[in-house]
């Protein structure tokens, strides 16, 4: 009898020693797999971040060509100077961005493109309607306000679209 209760309670030690290194040992994963997949993960943010960087950097030359549009550039300074935008204005900042978009490449092709005075006013459109009696401002997104401050600037939005990879490139006179 007494040999059958020092039994149990070897037993129950054991059952606890075990109990407690698989608690450790559980731990020890734990906290190994944890800083495994954290470096994974700063890896991939890493490598996604470059690609986004590259991605706007391309993007953002893709726009130089349309940046220097002469047609473009003139309208743009007729609307900077007066508090009025002609209809003319309007149409013929329209066409230099359609001629413009047919020149970017197919991989890097965007799905508008707006020319904004510098009051931040849309001046003209391609790809994206917008009643052309109404005044339209995007000069209050910090992208557009970088852009007429002199800086090339990229950023993500989310649109109706779903999220949208937004870059603004000053035009220049």
């Amino acid at each position: 009898m007494l040999l059958s209760r020092f039994f149990y309670l070897i037993l129950s030690v054991a059952l606890a020693a075990a109990a407690g290194i698989l608690y450790v040992a559980q731990g020890f994963y734990n906290r190994h797999t944890e800083r495994w997949m954290n470096e994974a993960l700063m890896a991939d943010a890493s490598s996604v971040g470059w690609f986004l960087k590259d991605d706007a950097r391309a993007r953002a030359a893709a726009l130089l060509p349309v940046a220097l549009t002469p047609e473009l550039r003139e309208s743009l300074a007729k609307a900077s100077e007066s508090n009025e935008i002609s209809k003319e204005v309007r149409a013929k900042a329209k066409n230099a961005l359609s001629k413009a978009a047919q020149d970017v490449p197919e991989e890097l092709k965007f799905y508008a493109m707006f020319a904004v005075d510098a009051d931040g006013r849309v001046v003209g459109q391609w790809n994206y309607f917008h009643r052309e009696d109404k005044d339209w401002n995007l000069g209050g997104h910090a992208v557009v306000a970088d852009a007429l401050a002199g800086w090339v600037r990229d950023d993500a939005w989310m649109t109706d679209r779903g999220l949208t990879r937004i870059v603004a490139r000053p035009v220049e006179r």
